[in-house]
């Protein structure tokens, strides 16, 4: 008579742990490619927020547009989508502050209060920027 031999269970084969490895890695994979899809679509829809909103009659700074995208009851996206759809929507802050400087310019505010202005809690344009719209303005 033939002793059986005692056969392990599935799992204490090395086999199945090379299979479980396989799969979890290719399962891992697919997740991270669902992911970043997603936050790719997400960093398209604020760029495009961005740019429609640049384009539009109100006037953003760097700083007060990554407000809006992140914080106004209209727009929730990410900060790192919004901050790639400032990063991305154009060399537009010297014309945004243009802008609120013609209007200054029109209530009669001086170089000096629209520079103030610009650089304010409020607009908060950075120097250079409300100094080359000044300087345009001027032009």
């Amino acid at each position: 008579m033939k002793k059986e031999k005692a056969s392990k269970p599935f799992y204490k084969k090395v086999w199945f742990w090379i299979l479980v490895a396989i799969l979890a890695i290719g399962g891992s994979n697919a997740l991270t490619k669902q992911t970043s899809s997603k936050a790719d679509e997400e960093k398209a829809s604020a760029l495009k927020t961005a740019q429609e909103l640049v384009e539009s009659k109100a006037s953003f700074s760097e700083k007060t547009l990554l407000w809006y995208l992140t914080e106004s009851a209209s727009h929730k996206y990410s900060k790192k989508a919004a901050q790639y759809a400032v990063e991305n929507v154009g060399d537009v802050w010297v014309n945004e502050a243009l802008d609120i400087a013609k209007e200054e310019r029109s209530e009669g505010k001086t170089d000096q209060e629209i520079l103030k202005s610009l650089t304010d809690k409020d607009a908060q344009f950075t120097e250079e920027q409300a100094l080359k719209a000044i300087e345009k303005l001027n032009e």
